[in-house]
């Protein structure tokens, strides 16, 4: 009998995989979904499973090419033996997402992110809440005025972007702070601001999320610093924000001269103060970073040059106006003085011409029509201003409502706002433009938010795996060779992936074999542990 070859592409999936298994994704999802009663050839924990080994696949491939996604990898190995790619078509996938989104997207990830906690060993004590947008292609619902309660209005929004031509969707998430997993998610209207979301989010689902995960403190930007905010916050949970520059009073914060200036962390000074914004008591960190202040000074005598050039320019033009009196000629200079923010003047003169309405040289002794009065003063850029604007450069302040020192050092203060880092880490895996997210088209806006649903349990697994990875390798004091051979605990799940690039299925007449497994691939496959052995040691 003539043997029979075939291979087939498994790459970094086998990860992806196992990672899905270990979190007890499919199983989860299934006993959420299965009391609506349809009976179903592919189970919907199943197609989450397949999108989401799509999404981290890495293919750039839109919905309704999952099933051709499939077509060159072991989708016996991946998603079991009775399944085939043709099941995937865009039919069952829309089908799949349809429950989803009627089951609730919000709803249903939260009965999946308990359990992922858990299962990892994650306390949640700290979590982090941002929000960002989507743009989509398509009109969707964004002709009508009004939509149901239950469906998202995808329409134009602010866009970070910088797309504000077209139809948006914003993502909503609460992230924890040790591995970065999703504790929340919720899809909005394309034109929610991040100030209406948070207040909302906060007042809706952060006494459940404190319940279930113990949450002591919540992180926010600065768009979550406002007095709704602040407020539905303390009735729940402590809060830590960052301090928008743009209110009265931490303007005057930063512009401060301070001698008291004590070590934060490596490159970080800062000043305790104390405020009652909003009528709220609370600690605020006036904080210098050496980094950012290097930044700024150099963004600042970019500006300065150019603002004050154009001022310069602007008093020319001045200049050459000509003023019925000195009243307005002194108005006039007094007004464009208040207006400088770069420029200086003194020594103020107000030349008085006379001009005639006949044309040509006029006679001796001839009188004037009338006189016109001309300005004239010296300009120049103040040191001065200068100092004082580079003064409030690589500043900013954190806020919180914790006031007890002992249980929240200023330190422990700091190193927690900066793990907002990791929710901004995350919106940039999610629109890295080889993740799905950047091809976000469906036939209808409730399909767009379970994709929002999706996309979150992707951005989860990721992390998973990074920090199941980072984890062992600490335990056990091991190393892996980052990008540039440099022996690291840390590696990032890309890189990883990026290793597993050529791993290959071989099937020799239908029994399948790994090929291109190296020593290196064998040691992370047993660092993850044995959840992960069955993708890549096939028998």
């Amino acid at each position: 009998m003539e043997e029979t070859y075939e291979s087939k592409s498994l790459g970094h999936l086998g990860l992806v995989a196992g990672m899905i298994d270990e979190l007890q994704l499919v199983a989860n999802i299934d006993k959420q979904l299965q009391l609506d009663g349809v009976c179903r050839e592919v189970s919907i924990g199943t197609i989450c499973k397949a999108l989401i080994l799509n999404g981290l696949g890495f293919s750039q491939r839109t919905l309704y090419m999952v099933s051709s996604f499939f077509e060159d990898k072991p989708i016996d190995v991946l998603l079991g033996a009775d399944l085939k790619a043709s099941q995937l078509n865009d039919t069952v996938l829309g089908r799949a997402l349809d429950a989803i989104h009627a089951y609730g997207c919000t709803e249903l990830y939260a009965h999946l992110a308990p359990a992922m906690c858990t299962i990892l060993g994650l306390d949640g004590k700290v979590a982090h809440m941002d929000s960002t947008d989507f743009h989509v292609d398509g009109n969707y619902n964004a002709h009508q005025s009004e939509v149901d309660a239950k469906v998202i209005h995808l329409r134009q929004g602010y866009s970070r972007d910088h797309r504000p031509d077209l139809n948006q969707v914003v993502l909503n998430l609460i992230v924890e702070c040790q591995a970065g997993i999703v504790l929340h998610m919720q899809g909005l209207d394309g034109n929610t601001s991040d100030k209406t979301a948070f207040t909302k989010t906060i007042q809706d689902h952060i006494g459940q999320l404190q319940t279930v995960h113990d949450l002591n403190y919540i992180v926010m930007d600065s768009a979550g610093y406002t007095q709704n905010s602040l407020e539905s916050c303390g009735k729940h949970i402590h809060w830590i924000s960052r301090v928008p520059e743009t209110l009265k009073e931490s303007k005057a914060a930063i512009a401060k001269s301070y001698t008291n200036w004590s070590f934060l962390a490596e490159g970080y000074q800062y000043v305790p103060l104390q405020s009652d914004y909003a009528g709220i008591a609370q600690r605020w960190l006036l904080v210098f970073s050496e980094e950012a202040y290097k930044r700024e000074i150099l963004t600042l005598g970019k500006k300065y040059q150019k603002e004050s050039s154009q001022e310069c320019q602007e008093f020319l033009h001045l200049t050459k106006a000509a003023f019925a009196c000195e009243h307005d000629a002194q108005k006039a200079f007094e007004k464009f003085s208040l207006q400088c923010k770069y420029l200086t003047m003194s020594d103020l003169v107000l030349e008085k011409l006379a001009y005639f309405d006949k044309k040509g040289r006029p006679k001796k002794d001839e009188m004037p029509t009338g006189y016109h009065y001309f300005i004239s003063a010296r300009v120049y850029c103040s040191v001065e201003s200068y100092e004082k604007m580079a003064a409030t450069k690589g500043r900013f302040i954190i806020a919180t409502n914790d006031l007890d020192t002992d249980k929240l050092s200023d330190k422990q203060l700091f190193a927690n706002y900066k793990g907002q880092s990791k929710i901004e880490r995350g919106f940039r895996f999610l629109k890295d433009p080889q993740f799905m997210a950047a091809t976000l088209f469906v036939k209808k806006p409730e399909r767009i938010e379970a994709l929002l649903f999706i996309m979150t349990l992707c951005l989860s697994v990721y992390a998973a795996i990074e920090f199941r990875l980072r984890q062992a390798l600490i335990l056990l004091n091991l190393t892996l060779p980052n990008q540039l051979g440099k022996q690291v605990k840390n590696p990032t799940a890309r890189w990883i992936f990026a290793c597993f690039t050529n791993i290959t299925v071989l099937y020799v007449n239908q029994k399948p074999k790994i090929l291109n497994l190296k020593e290196a691939h064998q040691k992370i496959i047993d660092l993850l542990g044995l959840k992960y052995h069955k993708y890549y040691c096939v028998i």
